[in-house]
């Protein structure tokens, strides 16, 4: 079964609030696919929260102008670790820094808590094995697979765990009822 993140809006405000440590993953803008914005997943207790934020590239001069609107030099005040990464992300090795960086293709990446990014990367390459056969022991593949992967995977993990997830998943594939199937720890009982 193959679920999508269903992400949640966030004001400026709000964002301000944030504190970078409760920040688990992040994806930056590249030249195709997400250049119009970043998916960020911060951690409250036991649960995941995804946002998005977008109209970096494609924008409606009434959003951008709004009190609600999150650039990206925003993004880079409120995440100084993160921009860091991005700027160091070719020695992330050698990066004493809060995440490890992982390369989507075109220029988009995802940063990774250090805490999590091991059993991270597992389900990853795991889901990665799921669309190619073009892997090899150790694991160089296409990093362009990431792009298209790196969500599933992170919510598999998610779902092995048993943690809340704090957002809605649904079933990318219809059912012959029609109806999205949910987990049952999700279903409002």
């Amino acid at each position: 079964m193959r679920y999508r993140l269903k992400n949640h809006t966030i004001s400026r405000k709000e964002f301000y609030n944030l504190n970078e440590d409760n920040l688990i993953f992040i994806t930056n803008p590249g030249r195709m696919g997400d250049e119009d914005g970043s998916t960020f997943i911060i951690k409250k207790g036991h649960s995941y929260i995804p946002y998005r934020v977008s109209g970096w590239v494609y924008y409606d001069k009434n959003k951008r102008n709004s009190s609600n609107y999150v650039s990206l030099d925003d993004m880079f005040n409120i995440f100084p670790k993160w921009k860091e990464s991005l700027y160091n992300y070719y020695e992330s090795e050698k990066c004493n820094g809060k995440y490890k960086y992982i390369y989507m293709g075109f220029g988009n990446g995802l940063c990774v808590d250090k805490t999590i990014f091991d059993k991270y990367y597992r389900y990853l390459i795991e889901e990665v094995k799921k669309v190619t056969k073009e892997i090899d022991k150790d694991n160089n593949y296409d990093f362009c697979l990431n792009y298209s992967c790196w969500e599933q995977a992170l919510i598999n993990m998610l779902l092995d765990d048993d943690i809340n997830i704090g957002f809605e998943v649904y079933n990318s594939e219809v059912n012959n009822s029609n109806e999205i199937e949910i987990p049952s720890f999700l279903r409002n009982n």
